[in-house]
């Protein structure tokens, strides 16, 4: 969790930069906390006005990675590497939490001075990465954009076809889960890409040792520059439950 905590203070930095070089973007408050007394009863990530976007907006942002496990085709069943983490929670909790903070009387104490009295109207962006299994056939889910970013998902122990999704591959650190990945061709070779061959060990390696989930991404040749993305896979521990109130058999 501390893990997640410092990939979402990441992703709200992206954010800040990314304010910071858009013309016309102001950003009143950011990470500001909602008091009552000396209790923390929330946050705002950002209070910022926006070109295009009348007024004032409440910003809340989140970055997430969730894997589909079917049957179904609800958000209950996108759930994180720990599955206690599940899309239809996540939104709900922007939803009914989150973003009516602004519009509570204790949320409008805690805005600067000068919006108190503002409206504020209160949005939400929820950006992040869908992985599907990969050994199923994939079911239409209709709330989803259809160009949403996807990778794959597959179990520890479980046939790699790593040969056929890439010829190379490199394990992604959680602070490089956002960016698609780059291996730059003077990369040492420690940290250079894998053939499908070594990522299969490395894996049988981390798992035997280890249930944490690993996120691999799949690249191709860009010229002399180096390996670009074209894929991604989370392998997940053999009993990972997944969606389901018990782990496989």
């Amino acid at each position: 969790r501390a893990n997640a905590r410092q990939l979402g203070r990441y992703a709200e930095a992206l954010w800040q930069f990314w304010f910071a070089q858009l013309p016309g973007a102001e950003v009143h408050a950011a990470g500001l906390p909602v008091k009552d007394g000396a209790a923390v009863r929330g946050e705002f990530d950002f209070i910022v006005s926006l070109p295009g976007l009348p007024g004032v907006s409440h910003l809340e942002t989140g970055y997430k990675f969730f894997l589909y496990c079917p049957p179904g085709a609800d958000a209950s069943r996108c759930v994180g590497p720990d599955p206690s983490d599940r899309l239809d929670r996540k939104w709900r909790h922007m939803q009914d939490v989150q973003l009516p903070l602004s519009q509570s009387p204790l949320g409008r104490r805690a805005l600067p001075a000068a919006l108190r009295e503002t409206p504020i109207t209160p949005r939400a962006c929820l950006q992040g990465y869908l992985f599907h299994p990969l050994d199923g056939a994939l079911p239409p889910l209709s709330w989803l954009a259809p160009n949403h970013a996807r990778g794959w998902w597959q179990r520890s122990g479980t046939p790699g076809r790593w040969s056929e999704l890439a010829p190379a591959w490199v394990e992604l650190d959680k602070r490089a889960w956002i960016a698609p990945a780059f291996v730059g061709s003077g990369t040492a070779d420690a940290a250079g890409p894998l053939d499908p061959r070594a990522l299969q060990a490395r894996l049988d390696a981390h798992f035997v040792a280890s249930r944490q989930a690993r996120l691999v991404a799949g690249l191709a040749a860009d010229g002399d520059e180096g390996w670009h993305e074209v894929t991604r896979v989370f392998v997940v521990a053999a009993d990972w439950r997944g969606a389901d109130p018990t782990p496989p058999a």
